[in-house]
């Protein structure tokens, strides 16, 4: 894959353990701009007869036919998405679940960045209820609807989320630092940067109950 993006968010379904992948799904975005590049989405075979993994497949694609991909099939294409990249996702759901699927499969790891934008959302928005930092709440934010199993639709809340909060503290999504997130406090701006923050183009206004940690202009 030929990338032209700045960083890839990412959405994973799985069944009754981390290991056991249904879906995948991938977005590229660039920096600043709430367009995508690009998208990917895959059933998985969790290679299972789990009755309730099977089920959660259902979830993915409505009309269900279980996929003929195991996660060994779609390694080789995450491996080209995501090597060496930026990594944004909700919570540490979707790297436990790709490592354990590498670890089950015998596979290696995927070397990324990973930064998690539900840390991220906590410390640069002022919450009034735990609700709100929740990806459904944080879509609803940016007006997206998130239907059940639309992996590629939940990538790219991701990322637009991501870059909401980069836009506020002035900095670029790649150049934030997971490890400087404390997931309690804000996130400090740049000192710096130039005074006037930056919203991504298109971004809508923070709805009723959801403080900016520092004004828009």
């Amino acid at each position: 894959m030929q990338s032209n993006g700045t960083f890839v968010a990412i959405d994973v379904e799985t069944g009754e353990t981390m290991r056991h992948i249904v879906g995948v799904g991938l977005t590229e975005f660039g920096e600043g701009d709430l367009e995508t590049i690009e998208t990917w989405q895959s059933r998985v075979d969790p290679d299972t007869d789990s009755t309730r993994t099977l089920g959660l497949i259902d979830r993915v694609k409505n009309d269900w036919l279980r996929p003929q991909r195991t996660f060994a099939d779609i390694h080789p294409v995450l491996r080209e998405w995501l090597t060496g990249r930026v990594v944004v996702a909700h919570g540490d759901h979707a790297q436990r679940a790709l490592d354990a699927a590498c670890d089950r499969y015998g596979l290696s790891r995927i070397d990324c960045a990973w930064l998690d934008v539900d840390r991220l959302a906590r410390t640069t928005l002022d919450r009034r209820r735990e609700d709100q930092y929740r990806l459904e709440s944080l879509a609803a934010w940016l007006g997206l609807e998130l239907p059940p199993g639309a992996l590629e639709q939940r990538a790219r809340a991701v990322g637009q989320v991501a870059l909401w909060c980069a836009a506020i503290l002035g900095k670029p999504v790649a150049a934030l630092d997971a490890d400087s997130l404390d997931g309690r406090g804000r996130h400090g701006r740049d000192d710096e940067a130039d005074g006037v923050i930056q919203s991504p183009r298109s971004a809508p206004i923070p709805p009723d109950g959801i403080e900016c940690a520092a004004p828009l202009h």
